[in-house]
């Protein structure tokens, strides 16, 4: 097979007897094709104010936060295409079979790039030099896919949208030169963590952690709303986005191209041999595209200035942080914020899903956090005291299925397949988030699981270590992939670090390593946040100048020999012989 995991999994599924039924839709294609256009814009009627009124708060909103950027006066202007812009876009495409609407797929133009490469790249600057997105690159393929509920309700299906391969192309190369202009000037805020080079889901959790984490060292009380909005890439209206552009300096023959990019697109649901007629979608960044999500990360990046709390943003995904001594005012505080969100959501023609905004309150009093459940944010459950144990309990759950289906699949295929499939359904949920759990008293758990599941690859006893076996394998345990997380972050951020000679006037013996944060918690000691700055001293210094990759390498092959099954025997080890 092509796909050795997929392969792997068609065995476990038929062994296990949990082959799924078709999701075929049930609905017409016509009839959901009216759905998927029409439910924005019915959500933007619910909004009371004219769109006019939106607009104007809306860029008030936004003024505001430029006012506070010294040079205004930026005007950004595209730069030629060249060859290896499109080499480069088309070398990290997937190579995905899946078609557009006409009939191209990411594999078929890999492999007839370079006979193409002239037209397009002639095509392309020519729709630079006129500001036009042609008609034909704006027709969208839609597959719907059934997620749970009545199968008959339109609103249970999800769009998986296919832009044409050669607009996808186009895209990534002017989506380039906009991040560059945004990015090099300052521009995005602090606190949005989506689609941004260096920001990941991890590190938006690990921002909510730290902040909660200062609140318990300080004695207060720490809320977190976490806002869902409904549909919220469909609803940006298209005028209010093209004077944001102009306000960040997108102006002229630029913004015309991004007018004309945004507006005159059609869609099409299509489903086994039933084809919709198209539709006019007339709201909305594109789905599915390259440059649709950043231009929505523009669209609402001054809303965090326009909070009176701190706030967490992850495209879409929105989280208010307000801290109080008092439960009462602090209770206060965190209503106060959440109107003042939708009032800015409403200007800005976004919905707030009341349903699904969660509330939760982090306290290390159990009067206060016992009345809160933990709340998932990211993939990652917070739960009131930051325990980690719910989050834990979850992963284990997971964990046991996985091993299961490694059994079944054991008398089935081959060693080398069994060890695939360890990495393709296992091993991810150990490294997702560990540098926040993986130092908690629960992670016992999970490490316990992973000893277990390499059991089961490798056939030995219950009883019998597994120390051989991560070695044999090459296999990092559970405490070397939370101490391998927590070096990395620190070398990432090496110039925000403080060295103990720039803190204390007396010479020391640590003169020369990184100054360990005092605080008085034990949980805020056992976190990442502390213990990071520990383990990156007893690295040699030679590590501190090396390449990120060879960083990684190094340390890679270093703990895979090494096979720690404890924070204490890394710090207890002799890491001279790690060859930088």
């Amino acid at each position: 097979a092509n796909n050795k995991c997929k392969a792997a999994w068609n065995v476990i599924k038929a062994e296990s007897q949990s082959i799924k039924l078709s999701k075929e839709p049930e609905v017409d294609s016509k009839q959901l094709n009216e759905y998927f256009v029409n439910a924005a814009s019915q959500l933007n009627q619910s909004n009371a104010i004219s769109q006019n009124n939106n607009s104007s708060k809306a860029l008030e909103f936004l003024n505001q936060y430029l006012s506070s950027h010294s040079n205004l006066d930026l005007k950004f202007k595209w730069h030629h295409i060249t060859e290896f812009d499109i080499l480069k876009c088309v070398s990290q495409l997937s190579s995905s079979q899946s078609e557009d609407i006409y009939g191209f797929s990411n594999k078929v133009v890999k492999e007839i790039i370079y006979v193409i490469l002239e037209p397009l790249l002639y095509l392309y600057n020519m729709m630079l030099q006129q500001n036009v997105f042609p008609n034909v690159m704006k027709v969208i393929k839609v597959i719907p896919i059934y997620k749970k509920g009545d199968k008959l309700n339109p609103a249970n299906y999800r769009p998986i949208s296919l832009v044409p391969i050669f607009s996808k192309i186009f895209e990534h190369c002017i989506k380039e030169q906009l991040y560059g202009y945004i990015s090099q000037n300052g521009l995005i805020c602090d606190e949005q963590f989506g689609f941004i080079r260096g920001r990941t889901t991890i590190k938006a959790v690990e921002s909510v952690v730290s902040k909660v984490l200062n609140s318990f060292e300080c004695k207060t009380i720490c809320s977190a709303t976490l806002i869902d909005l409904s549909k919220a890439f469909d609803c940006i209206p298209h005028d209010l986005l093209l004077k944001k552009l102009n306000q960040y300096g997108v102006k002229d023959g630029e913004l015309r191209l991004f007018s004309s990019y945004l507006t005159g697109r059609r869609q099409t649901v299509v489903q086994a041999n039933d084809q919709s007629d198209f539709c006019n979608v007339k709201i909305g960044v594109p789905q599915g595209s390259v440059l649709g999500p950043f231009l929505f990360i523009i669209a609402v990046n001054d809303f965090a200035n326009s909070m009176p709390c701190n706030s967490v943003l992850y495209a879409d995904d929105a989280t208010l942080l307000s801290r109080n001594k008092q439960l009462d005012l602090l209770m206060l505080d965190q209503s106060r914020a959440l109107e003042r969100a939708k009032e800015w959501f409403k200007v800005n023609s976004l919905v707030v899903n009341n349903d699904k905004t969660e509330h939760i309150c982090f306290s290390l009093d159990f009067n206060v956090s016992n009345n809160f459940k933990p709340v998932k944010q990211l993939g990652i459950y917070l739960d009131s005291r930051l325990s980690w144990d719910f989050h834990i309990q979850t992963i284990c759950k997971k964990l046991a299925r996985v091993i299961y289906l490694l059994r079944k699949l054991k008398s089935c295929v081959s060693s080398e397949m069994l060890l695939t499939a360890y990495y393709a359904f296992f091993h991810p949920h150990l490294l997702y988030g560990v540098v926040l759990w993986g130092n908690s008293s629960a992670a016992k758990q999970v490490f316990l699981w992973q000893k277990k599941a390499l059991r089961v690859v490798k056939g030995i006893p219950e009883r019998e270590s597994c120390y051989p076996v991560f070695k044999e394998l090459h296999i990092m345990t559970l405490p070397c992939l939370f101490i391998y997380d927590c070096l990395l972050r620190v070398k990432e951020n090496l110039s925000k670090y403080q060295l103990r000679q720039d803190v204390h006037s007396y010479p020391t013996r640590y003169n020369g390593m990184l100054d360990v944060l005092s605080v008085r918690l034990e949980k805020t000691k056992k976190s990442h946040i502390f213990i990071e700055i520990e383990l990156f001293n007893k690295l040699p210094r030679i590590a501190w100048s090396v390449s990120m990759v060879k960083f990684k390498n190094v340390l890679r092959t270093w703990f895979k020999e090494k096979a720690f099954y404890s924070i204490e025997q890394y710090l207890a080890s002799d890491t001279s012989d790690m060859r930088f």
